[in-house]
């Protein structure tokens, strides 16, 4: 189910990301495809806290606040380091 819902944020970023393309860099596909391996990759004791900021990312990038998504981005990649 994890890896359902990281390939639906991956897929769902790809999509919203082209829309800001020429816009600030912070919050793109190749960033969101790093985040995402890091969860994937991140203890499962570390993966749904990591998951949920993923999730806000998204849901950031969707809105169109792409400072809120950069933050959430780098607080998924440490809850997916930490430890």
């Amino acid at each position: 189910m994890k890896r359902f819902t990281l390939a639906t944020i991956a897929i769902s970023a790809v999509m919203a990301t082209s829309a800001y393309a020429e816009g600030e860099k912070t919050c793109d596909t190749e960033t969101f495809s790093m985040v995402i391996a890091e969860v994937e990759n991140a203890r499962a004791d570390r993966k749904e806290a990591a998951i949920e900021e993923l999730k806000m990312a998204q849901l950031k990038l969707e809105e169109g606040d792409n400072d809120a998504c950069a933050v959430h981005l780098e607080n998924a990649s440490k809850a997916a380091t930490i430890g």
